[in-house]
């Protein structure tokens, strides 16, 4: 029986595990959350969106917040094979997911308060298909957490036993024709010499 670690499983068949797929969102959601935080007081948000309220753009603040650190958590917890950190960004993708919904109406009510007048009347509404993508994208999200914490759980996805699992080359292994091959230390003996040379010499 081969004592070689198996491979991590890859996050949708393909691409990398789930240990690196987690990590690598979170680092994108951890980017992002990061623009968003340093945009707002400057407000370089003002010249794309309609940011009426203050306390809005503080609730944005917290939220954005919130998530980095959240998102900084669950890359740690996944570094260290560990599912609680990662359980809790989750749970906030979740709550960021209404918080969202939540807030854009809160946008939208603003937005029609202070734009609409006795000659003018402002329209906003959120449609069914911008939820339904949000709600897609927030799954994306989700779905390398969910594997990553379903392996370490089961036990499948372990600290000792890990080998990255990925497209692109892993050190001490090698593709060939979509064939993988374990490289395995050179051994060189001294040969003895025989009686014959041994005859020789003396």
């Amino acid at each position: 029986m081969s004592t070689t670690p198996a491979r991590a499983r890859q996050c949708c068949g393909c691409c990398c595990d789930y240990r690196r797929a987690v990590i690598i969102i979170d680092l994108v959601i951890v980017i992002l959350e990061a623009l968003v935080l340093i945009s707002l007081p400057l407000g370089a948000m003002d010249q794309v969106l309609f940011v009426p309220d203050e306390d809005l753009i503080k609730i944005e603040m917290i939220f954005s917040g919130v998530s980095i650190a959240t998102g900084l958590l669950s890359i740690f917890g996944a570094y260290i094979f560990n599912i609680w950190p990662v359980l809790v960004n989750v749970a906030w993708l979740l709550v960021g997911f209404i918080v969202a919904i939540i807030y854009a109406i809160q946008w939208c009510n603003d937005y029609i308060e202070k734009y609409t007048s006795n000659y003018l009347k402002a329209t906003c509404s959120i449609s069914p298909g911008t939820v339904i993508a949000q709600c897609i994208l927030m799954l994306l999200w989700i779905y390398p957490h969910v594997g990553f914490i379903v392996q370490v759980a089961k036990g499948t996805l372990t600290k000792d036993e890990y080998v990255p699992s990925s497209c692109c080359c892993v050190v001490g292994n090698s593709t060939v024709a979509g064939v993988e091959h374990q490289v395995s230390p050179v051994v060189v003996t001294k040969a003895t010499p025989s009686k014959m040379e041994q005859g020789i010499t003396q």
